[in-house]
């Protein structure tokens, strides 16, 4: 890269100032008087020039405007924050072992899925009474219950790569939907009178298949309410809720039964 030097010797009180290191299309214009301190090169923005920091030229800077107190620019619009409910902004602090549900949906979530599971047990017990007081056949009863879950053996891989590929959300809204039509149509038809056995075996294959897709649907659903820190004592949460409503149902089903 070509430079540019000095020849004459430049002025006292500018001998301890640095070098500084400009571009040829902001150098300074070079009189006649001053004498040929460069060599007359064709200049190019790309060229940089060593010259004195005295001959640098002066930057004017544009005065403020005074301050008065109001906005000098366009107006901005602000986006209006939605406030946090109560619980979800952290004043309600769960201990350490039940540090997930400092999470306001995971809450609802695990509120609801208790509910429900103590419900699907208390059905599971009353339409096995039902079965038997029908049929008074040990066989039958069996066969049910083969219906009811070998939905689970087969299709839970297929289920399981399809939750994956739907949200999850959705999902269990539309299965928990579907076993809730599905015991209300059991329960209409036993308070009627019109119950018969197929009618058992069709709801409890269609609750199969329900169950299957509406397990790994649940269970992942889990991951996109809590963080990657609580994930685990979730999941420990979830388990103990699953297996807690698998001894409440059938005990409440069992005293109700005995009325």
């Amino acid at each position: 890269m070509p430079l540019a030097t000095p020849l004459h010797r430049p002025s006292p009180w500018a001998l301890g100032r640095p070098l500084t290191l400009l571009p040829a299309h902001r150098r300074r214009p070079q009189r006649d008087d001053q004498g040929p301190t460069r060599r007359h090169r064709p200049e190019s923005s790309h060229r940089v020039l060593l010259v004195w920091s005295d001959r640098l030229p002066v930057r004017r800077q544009t005065p403020r405007p005074p301050f008065t107190g109001r906005p000098t620019g366009p107006p901005r619009r602000f986006r209006r924050v939605r406030r946090a409910p109560l619980l979800r902004s952290c004043l309600v602090r769960f201990p350490t072992g039940l540090r997930a549900f400092n999470h306001r949906d995971f809450r609802l979530f695990w509120t609801g899925q208790l509910v429900s599971l103590v419900g699907t047990w208390m059905q599971t017990v009353g339409q096995a009474w039902l079965v038997l007081e029908l049929t008074n056949s040990p066989f039958k009863l069996g066969l049910i219950t083969t219906l009811q879950f070998a939905p689970m053996l087969v299709f839970s891989f297929v289920a399981g790569a399809i939750t994956d590929r739907l949200p999850k959300r959705r999902l269990v809204v539309a299965t928990q939907t579907a076993m809730l039509g599905q015991a209300l149509v059991l329960a209409a038809l036993t308070l009627s009178g019109h119950i018969r056995y197929w009618h058992i075996a069709v709801l409890a294959t269609l609750y199969g298949v329900v169950n299957t897709m509406d397990q790994p649907a649940r269970q992942s659903f889990i991951v996109e309410m809590t963080s990657k820190d609580d994930l685990l004592n979730a999941i420990a949460l979830n388990s103990a809720v699953f297996n807690g409503t698998r001894v409440v149902g059938p005990a409440v089903a069992g005293l109700l039964i005995a009325r």
